[in-house]
């Protein structure tokens, strides 16, 4: 279950290289109620207007942009055309944050809100619908797809993870997935911050494959668990801001 409240967790990690593809384990050692550090603050907590499952979003974003010109929306995934969203990476700092696409990840959520420290969140939530393995491989083939068509093979990974409204784990899970398959060949540039990729016919590692498959499995129900709860949980759980002493 879900723990009410953070904790601090005691595990040992291992590394491993099982037939090829490293992974790592962790153990699961102790726990305990977290303990507030020595020089942590309070958890500054800003004002969230929750409007999960309220009709007619699209209009009520309409409204709340013509209200204030600064408020900002962060969207990922399938947009429509024209949409005013930004994705994880472009976020400004203390601006009004619209979250319009229900994020992957607690982590990624507690980022985005300690980088633009906002004192107003409006709670949308929208479901991108891109949390099964199929639906995160047809999507990141056809990003990769027009990459090759129209950007010689080149694209950032954390750019194809905001079009995916996914983690970069598992964008580079159904990137190695393809390539198992036989479908693609991808490798880093010279900067080492893209990736370049092309169009492959080659036989597939079907060792890789079950391996790969299962990983992408456990990470997209691990997403899919984690935006059902975002559905769902209070929204004083999901927007926390801590600010440190220096």
């Amino acid at each position: 279950p879900t723990p009410d409240s953070p904790l601090d967790l005691v595990c040992h990690l291992s590394q491993s290289d099982y037939r090829g593809i490293p992974q790592v384990s962790a153990e699961w050692i102790a726990w305990r109620p977290a303990v507030k550090h020595k020089g942590e603050k309070t958890a500054r907590a800003c004002k969230v207007l929750d409007y999960r499952g309220k009709p007619a979003p699209l209009k009520r974003l309409q409204t709340w942009l013509a209200a204030e010109p600064d408020l900002q929306v962060w969207a990922e995934g399938p947009l429509p055309a024209d949409f005013p969203g930004v994705g994880r990476n472009n976020l400004k700092r203390d601006a009004p944050l619209v979250i319009w696409t229900a994020p992957p990840s607690q982590a990624l959520l507690d980022a985005a809100l300690q980088a633009t420290q906002p004192e107003k969140v409006f709670l949308v939530g929208v479901n991108p619908g891109l949390d099964t393995p199929q639906a995160i491989q047809t999507r990141v083939a056809g990003l990769v797809k027009f990459a090759i068509a129209h950007k010689h093979g080149l694209f950032a990974l954390d750019a194809l993870a905001t079009a995916c409204a996914a983690r970069q784990e598992t964008t580079l899970i159904a990137l190695q997935l393809w390539e198992a398959q036989g479908k693609l060949t991808v490798h880093t540039s010279s900067s080492d911050e893209e990736f370049h990729a092309e169009i492959a016919n080659n036989l597939p590692n079907s060792e890789a494959v079950q391996i790969l498959t299962e990983l992408l499995q456990q990470l997209q129900e691990e997403t899919a668990a984690y935006r059902r709860y975002f559905k769902l949980a209070e929204p004083v759980n999901l927007c926390k801001l801590k600010n440190r002493e220096a």
